[in-house]
């Protein structure tokens, strides 16, 4: 083991190591998150008691934290990693030995009451990504979806159902709603709060329940959701007991997922769990809970397949369209686009106020496109294309 010198150059060296190795693109060792990874980091931890040795293990310890951190944060997304923070703590940094394959401490020294170390720890990265989609945190993508939900629930005391959407709705806490956002959370997904749009002044429209599919999809259009999940949720009273009050209760969720931008169903399920007791609506709630997790469960996983897929789409050539603020215009555009032949996919990279950027891997060049384009009927509106480059087509969208 190499021993420093405790003077302020080992201190300065030690730092300008773990500075750039968090920078990540300074490290050649640290930039494949698929292989095994080399980093160097500083432990730190209090000398208690004059108990130098526990203080040298504990600053260890420290350090397998970080090593493990710094690949993690290269496999994982920064705002996934802050919305999972308490699983990651739980699976990855309480558990560094599974996944640290070996390290070397290069340096250390005793300041003050405080001891560190420099390690070079070796990191199994193909370990933490399978543990990562075995608990089902999101990875591997370049854009978090965003959900919105528009469940009408009905318990078994309920007179009609309800949806967080609607002014008679009184009490919006909704369980089986509240379960399955809960567990897409988990897994890395961005869920639209209505209740924090409105404290934010947004004037939330009325809607009637059920939720047809149009009101639901410009609802997620305004929103700028990627995907709006709809459906039902109930409770059926059993006919089984046991004894006079003790009654069985049956929550059942179904629910549809849609692509927000071309109305496309992307996952659906349905999910039935039984609960008993004697207080026939906190049973009922207890029913549609345990449903909407496993709702959400199975819509996670889908929603998240499809994210990839569409990531993972080449996306050759581009679509720069203006005049998208007439919403409704620019989803049949887009759902025109996709059904031209040779389009294979399309991925919306950026939406603003009246601009929208498409991702299309096209079998063909950006002018054929074009030409596809240009032969078809676009109802209300047509399109001005202005300009074509190798790989970008630029266009505008026009009322007739």
């Amino acid at each position: 083991m190499l021993r420093l010198s405790t003077n302020r150059n080992t201190i300065i060296q030690a730092l300008v190591v773990i500075v750039i190795c968090m920078t990540g693109p300074a490290v050649p060792s640290a930039l494949s998150a698929d292989s095994d990874n080399t980093v160097e980091v500083i432990g730190t931890a209090a000398v208690r008691s004059e108990n130098v040795p526990a203080a040298r293990r504990q600053a260890i310890a420290d350090s397998m934290v970080a090593s493990v951190e710094l690949v993690a944060g290269k496999i994982v997304p920064l705002d996934a990693r802050v919305r999972n923070f308490k699983t990651l703590n739980q699976v990855l940094y309480s558990h560094t030995d599974e996944f640290v394959q070996d390290y070397k401490v290069l340096a250390e020294l005793k300041s003050g009451n405080r001891y560190r170390v420099l390690v070079q720890a070796t990191v199994r990265a193909d370990k933490i990504r399978k543990e990562l989609e075995r608990i089902g945190v999101v990875i591997g993508l370049k854009s978090i979806p965003r959900i919105l939900f528009l469940i009408a629930e009905q318990n078994i005391d309920d007179l009609s159902p309800r949806c967080r959407w609607t002014s008679s709705a009184g009490d919006t806490s909704l369980s089986s709603e509240n379960a399955m956002a809960e567990i897409m959370r988990q897994k890395g997904l961005i869920i639209i709060d209505p209740e924090a749009l409105v404290q934010q002044g947004e004037k939330m429209p009325e809607i009637t329940v059920p939720v047809d599919d149009r009101t639901a999809l410009m609802l997620g259009l305004k929103l700028q959701a990627d995907v709006v999940v709809t459906g039902s949720a109930r409770v059926i009273r059993s006919a089984n007991t046991m004894g006079v009050y003790n009654r069985a209760f049956r929550g059942v969720v179904t629910a549809r997922a849609l692509r927000t931008l071309t109305g496309a169903e992307t996952a659906k399920t349905t999910r039935a769990v039984v609960s008993a007791g004697f207080d026939a609506a906190a049973a009922g709630r207890e029913a549609l809970a345990k449903a909407g997790t496993l709702a959400g469960q199975d819509l996670a996983a889908q929603i998240i397949s499809l994210w990839k897929k569409e990531q993972s789409a080449s996306a050759g050539l581009e679509i720069v369209v203006g005049g998208t603020r007439n919403l409704a215009d620019f989803v049949t555009f887009r759902r025109t686009v996709s059904d031209i032949a040779g389009v294979a996919s399309i991925l919306v990279k950026e939406i603003k106020p009246d601009e929208a950027v498409i991702g299309i891997d096209f079998d063909g060049d950006a002018h054929m496109l074009a030409e596809a384009m240009m032969l078809e009927t676009y109802d209300s509106f047509g399109i001005n294309i202005y300009d074509i480059s190798d790989n970008r087509i630029m266009l505008e969208l026009v009322s007739e």
